[in-house]
Protein backbone atom coordinates (compact mmCIF):
# COMPACT_ATOMS: atom_id res chain seq x y z
CA UNK A 1 0.00 0.00 0.00
CA UNK A 2 1.17 3.61 -0.74
CA UNK A 3 1.03 4.50 2.94
CA UNK A 4 3.36 2.14 3.52
CA UNK A 5 5.85 2.73 0.76
CA UNK A 6 6.30 6.54 0.56
CA UNK A 7 8.13 8.09 2.58
CA UNK A 8 9.33 11.91 2.96
CA UNK A 9 13.74 12.06 2.85
CA UNK A 10 15.57 14.54 4.08
CA UNK A 11 17.31 16.75 1.09
CA UNK A 12 19.91 18.43 3.69
CA UNK A 13 21.86 14.82 2.87
CA UNK A 14 22.80 16.91 -0.07
CA UNK A 15 25.58 19.80 -0.22
CA UNK A 16 24.11 21.58 -3.37
CA UNK A 17 27.41 23.31 -3.57
CA UNK A 18 29.04 19.93 -3.95
CA UNK A 19 30.72 19.07 -7.32
CA UNK A 20 30.47 15.02 -6.44
CA UNK A 21 28.99 14.89 -9.73
CA UNK A 22 31.81 16.65 -11.58
CA UNK A 23 34.71 13.67 -9.74
CA UNK A 24 32.63 10.68 -11.18
CA UNK A 25 31.30 9.70 -7.57
CA UNK A 26 28.47 8.83 -6.90
CA UNK A 27 25.69 10.62 -4.47
CA UNK A 28 24.83 9.23 -1.11
CA UNK A 29 21.60 7.81 -0.89
CA UNK A 30 18.77 10.23 0.41
CA UNK A 31 18.09 9.46 4.07
CA UNK A 32 14.78 8.43 5.46
CA UNK A 33 13.36 11.23 7.66
CA UNK A 34 10.22 9.82 8.57
CA UNK A 35 7.52 7.93 7.66
CA UNK A 36 3.91 9.35 5.86
CA UNK A 37 1.81 10.75 8.40
CA UNK A 38 -1.26 13.50 9.16
CA UNK A 39 1.25 16.46 10.42
CA UNK A 40 3.51 16.36 6.94
CA UNK A 41 1.06 17.34 4.81
CA UNK A 42 -1.90 19.08 7.21
CA UNK A 43 -1.47 22.45 9.26
CA UNK A 44 -3.31 23.87 11.79
CA UNK A 45 -5.81 26.58 10.49
CA UNK A 46 -4.33 30.04 10.99
CA UNK A 47 -7.80 31.42 11.03
CA UNK A 48 -8.62 29.79 14.11
CA UNK A 49 -8.14 31.98 17.04
CA UNK A 50 -9.08 35.32 15.41
CA UNK A 51 -12.62 33.91 14.23
CA UNK A 52 -13.29 33.91 18.13
CA UNK A 53 -12.69 37.52 18.57
CA UNK A 54 -15.54 39.48 19.18
CA UNK A 55 -14.47 41.77 15.99
CA UNK A 56 -14.75 39.19 13.90
CA UNK A 57 -18.00 38.34 15.28
CA UNK A 58 -19.19 41.61 14.31
CA UNK A 59 -17.88 41.84 11.09
CA UNK A 60 -19.87 38.94 10.22
CA UNK A 61 -23.23 40.32 10.59
CA UNK A 62 -22.11 43.57 9.19
CA UNK A 63 -21.46 41.09 5.69
CA UNK A 64 -24.74 39.12 6.33
CA UNK A 65 -27.39 40.55 8.03
CA UNK A 66 -30.19 38.76 6.12
CA UNK A 67 -28.95 35.83 8.39
CA UNK A 68 -29.62 37.86 11.36
CA UNK A 69 -32.51 38.05 13.82
CA UNK A 70 -32.72 40.44 16.69
CA UNK A 71 -29.17 39.97 16.68
CA UNK A 72 -28.85 36.02 16.80
CA UNK A 73 -27.83 34.28 14.38
CA UNK A 74 -30.60 33.21 11.93
CA UNK A 75 -29.49 29.44 11.16
CA UNK A 76 -33.06 28.73 9.93
CA UNK A 77 -32.12 30.88 7.30
CA UNK A 78 -29.50 29.85 6.39
CA UNK A 79 -30.59 26.37 5.84
CA UNK A 80 -33.51 27.90 3.66
CA UNK A 81 -30.86 29.48 0.97
CA UNK A 82 -28.34 26.53 1.23
CA UNK A 83 -31.40 24.42 0.52
CA UNK A 84 -32.18 26.55 -2.65
CA UNK A 85 -29.46 24.73 -4.30
CA UNK A 86 -31.38 21.88 -5.42
CA UNK A 87 -34.33 24.16 -6.84
CA UNK A 88 -31.24 26.33 -8.97
CA UNK A 89 -29.52 23.51 -9.86
CA UNK A 90 -26.34 24.14 -12.39
CA UNK A 91 -22.91 25.54 -11.22
CA UNK A 92 -22.31 27.53 -8.65
CA UNK A 93 -21.61 30.60 -10.65
CA UNK A 94 -25.54 30.78 -11.88
CA UNK A 95 -27.02 29.76 -8.40
CA UNK A 96 -28.83 32.76 -6.72
CA UNK A 97 -27.75 35.36 -4.52
CA UNK A 98 -28.63 33.88 -1.46
CA UNK A 99 -27.02 31.10 -1.77
CA UNK A 100 -23.54 32.04 -2.10
CA UNK A 101 -24.04 34.35 0.72
CA UNK A 102 -25.19 31.28 2.68
CA UNK A 103 -22.42 29.37 1.18
CA UNK A 104 -19.62 31.92 2.70
CA UNK A 105 -20.83 32.51 5.66
CA UNK A 106 -20.77 28.45 6.14
CA UNK A 107 -17.09 28.73 5.90
CA UNK A 108 -16.76 31.37 7.80
CA UNK A 109 -18.97 29.84 10.78
CA UNK A 110 -17.34 26.06 10.33
CA UNK A 111 -14.04 26.27 10.61
CA UNK A 112 -11.69 23.14 10.34
CA UNK A 113 -8.63 22.42 12.32
CA UNK A 114 -6.41 21.29 9.69
CA UNK A 115 -6.10 22.43 6.42
CA UNK A 116 -3.64 21.06 3.26
CA UNK A 117 -2.15 24.41 2.66
CA UNK A 118 0.75 23.42 0.41
CA UNK A 119 -1.60 20.98 -1.86
CA UNK A 120 1.47 18.04 -0.78
CA UNK A 121 -1.28 15.58 -0.08
CA UNK A 122 -2.30 15.41 -3.86
CA UNK A 123 1.23 13.48 -4.07
CA UNK A 124 -0.55 10.73 -2.02
CA UNK A 125 -3.41 10.60 -4.37
CA UNK A 126 -1.15 10.20 -7.55
CA UNK A 127 0.65 7.82 -5.90
CA UNK A 128 -1.93 5.51 -5.58
CA UNK A 129 -3.44 6.45 -9.36
CA UNK A 130 0.38 5.17 -10.22
CA UNK A 131 0.13 2.04 -8.17
CA UNK A 132 -3.35 0.98 -9.56
CA UNK A 133 -4.22 3.26 -12.63
CA UNK A 134 -6.20 0.20 -14.19
CA UNK A 135 -8.60 0.38 -11.48
CA UNK A 136 -9.01 3.77 -10.39
CA UNK A 137 -9.11 4.89 -14.09
CA UNK A 138 -12.87 3.06 -13.80
CA UNK A 139 -14.39 5.05 -11.54
CA UNK A 140 -16.15 8.64 -11.43
CA UNK A 141 -15.07 11.55 -9.32
CA UNK A 142 -15.00 15.49 -8.45
CA UNK A 143 -12.57 17.11 -6.90
CA UNK A 144 -13.06 19.58 -3.62
CA UNK A 145 -9.76 21.83 -3.69
CA UNK A 146 -8.77 23.46 -0.31
CA UNK A 147 -9.03 27.00 -1.91
CA UNK A 148 -12.56 26.69 -2.85
CA UNK A 149 -13.66 25.53 0.44
CA UNK A 150 -12.40 22.00 1.24
CA UNK A 151 -14.47 20.74 3.96
CA UNK A 152 -16.58 23.48 4.52
CA UNK A 153 -17.70 22.75 1.15
CA UNK A 154 -18.52 18.99 1.78
CA UNK A 155 -20.17 20.23 4.99
CA UNK A 156 -22.56 22.21 2.94
CA UNK A 157 -22.95 19.39 0.42
CA UNK A 158 -24.20 16.99 3.24
CA UNK A 159 -26.29 19.73 4.90
CA UNK A 160 -28.27 20.81 1.35
CA UNK A 161 -27.81 17.25 0.18
CA UNK A 162 -26.83 18.17 -2.99
CA UNK A 163 -23.74 18.16 -4.84
CA UNK A 164 -22.68 21.38 -5.80
CA UNK A 165 -21.77 20.78 -9.43
CA UNK A 166 -23.61 19.21 -12.78
CA UNK A 167 -22.48 15.74 -13.60
CA UNK A 168 -21.15 17.29 -17.13
CA UNK A 169 -18.11 18.19 -14.29
CA UNK A 170 -17.43 14.93 -13.24
CA UNK A 171 -14.79 12.85 -15.02
CA UNK A 172 -12.99 9.45 -14.64
CA UNK A 173 -10.87 9.57 -11.42
CA UNK A 174 -7.41 10.12 -13.75
CA UNK A 175 -4.77 12.51 -13.73
CA UNK A 176 -4.36 15.35 -16.67
CA UNK A 177 -5.31 18.26 -17.29
CA UNK A 178 -7.65 20.67 -14.72
CA UNK A 179 -9.99 20.91 -16.68
CA UNK A 180 -10.62 16.91 -17.26
CA UNK A 181 -8.93 15.82 -14.51
CA UNK A 182 -10.44 15.37 -11.02
CA UNK A 183 -7.14 14.08 -9.10
CA UNK A 184 -5.62 18.00 -9.99
CA UNK A 185 -8.68 19.41 -7.81
CA UNK A 186 -7.73 17.22 -4.40
CA UNK A 187 -7.46 16.52 -1.57
CA UNK A 188 -10.78 15.88 -1.27
CA UNK A 189 -12.79 13.55 -3.56
CA UNK A 190 -16.62 12.70 -4.36
CA UNK A 191 -16.46 9.19 -5.86
CA UNK A 192 -18.58 7.35 -7.66
CA UNK A 193 -18.70 3.78 -9.08
CA UNK A 194 -20.35 4.13 -12.16
CA UNK A 195 -21.22 7.51 -13.93
CA UNK A 196 -24.18 9.67 -12.87
CA UNK A 197 -27.84 9.46 -14.53
CA UNK A 198 -28.66 12.67 -14.03
CA UNK A 199 -27.27 16.70 -14.10
CA UNK A 200 -28.15 17.70 -10.61
CA UNK A 201 -26.98 15.32 -8.30
CA UNK A 202 -27.54 14.65 -4.58
CA UNK A 203 -24.98 13.34 -1.80
CA UNK A 204 -27.28 10.17 -1.85
CA UNK A 205 -25.94 9.81 -5.28
CA UNK A 206 -22.16 9.24 -4.19
CA UNK A 207 -20.80 6.36 -3.55
CA UNK A 208 -17.74 7.50 -0.82
CA UNK A 209 -16.25 10.93 -0.11
CA UNK A 210 -12.63 9.98 0.13
CA UNK A 211 -10.10 12.21 2.86
CA UNK A 212 -6.57 11.57 2.79
CA UNK A 213 -6.39 10.91 6.70
CA UNK A 214 -8.68 9.83 9.60
CA UNK A 215 -7.99 13.00 10.94
CA UNK A 216 -9.85 14.81 8.40
CA UNK A 217 -12.76 12.59 8.64
CA UNK A 218 -12.66 13.29 12.89
CA UNK A 219 -12.43 16.92 12.07
CA UNK A 220 -15.60 16.30 9.51
CA UNK A 221 -17.74 14.72 12.00
CA UNK A 222 -16.72 17.26 14.73
CA UNK A 223 -17.99 20.13 12.46
CA UNK A 224 -21.36 17.70 11.46
CA UNK A 225 -22.04 17.44 15.54
CA UNK A 226 -22.07 21.84 15.65
CA UNK A 227 -24.36 21.59 12.10
CA UNK A 228 -26.90 19.06 13.78
CA UNK A 229 -26.67 21.36 16.98
CA UNK A 230 -27.58 24.56 15.44
CA UNK A 231 -30.46 22.68 13.85
CA UNK A 232 -28.97 22.90 10.27
CA UNK A 233 -28.69 19.36 9.41
CA UNK A 234 -30.28 16.28 10.51
CA UNK A 235 -28.35 13.59 12.93
CA UNK A 236 -29.54 10.83 10.58
CA UNK A 237 -28.40 12.13 7.30
CA UNK A 238 -25.19 13.10 9.35
CA UNK A 239 -24.67 9.79 10.10
CA UNK A 240 -25.39 8.32 7.07
CA UNK A 241 -22.78 10.96 5.11
CA UNK A 242 -20.16 10.13 7.75
CA UNK A 243 -20.41 6.46 7.01
CA UNK A 244 -19.57 7.00 3.07
CA UNK A 245 -16.08 8.83 4.60
CA UNK A 246 -13.26 6.92 3.78
CA UNK A 247 -9.55 7.44 4.50
CA UNK A 248 -6.53 7.55 1.15
CA UNK A 249 -5.59 4.04 2.89
CA UNK A 250 -9.03 2.32 3.28
CA UNK A 251 -9.26 3.90 -0.69
CA UNK A 252 -6.33 1.69 -1.58
CA UNK A 253 -7.95 -1.37 0.32
CA UNK A 254 -11.11 -0.65 -1.88
CA UNK A 255 -9.19 -0.89 -4.64
CA UNK A 256 -7.32 -3.90 -4.16
CA UNK A 257 -10.39 -5.55 -4.01
CA UNK A 258 -12.25 -4.18 -7.26
CA UNK A 259 -11.88 -7.15 -9.99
Amino acid sequence: MVFKKIAIYDDSAYDSGSDISDRGETPPPKKLKKSVNFEDFFQRNTSLDYSQKTEYQELIKCFYPQFFLNGSMNYEQIGVALNKCREDGGPLKTRSDDFKSALKLLKELFKFRYKDYRGASLQLIQSIYDMNADKIGRLYAHGVEESKGGLANILSMFISKTVFTPSKHWGSFVPGLPNISPIRHGPYYLVKKDPLQHNNPSIDDIDFVLLPFQENIDDLKTQCRKAVSSGLLEQEDSQRYLCRCITYEQFETFLALMP
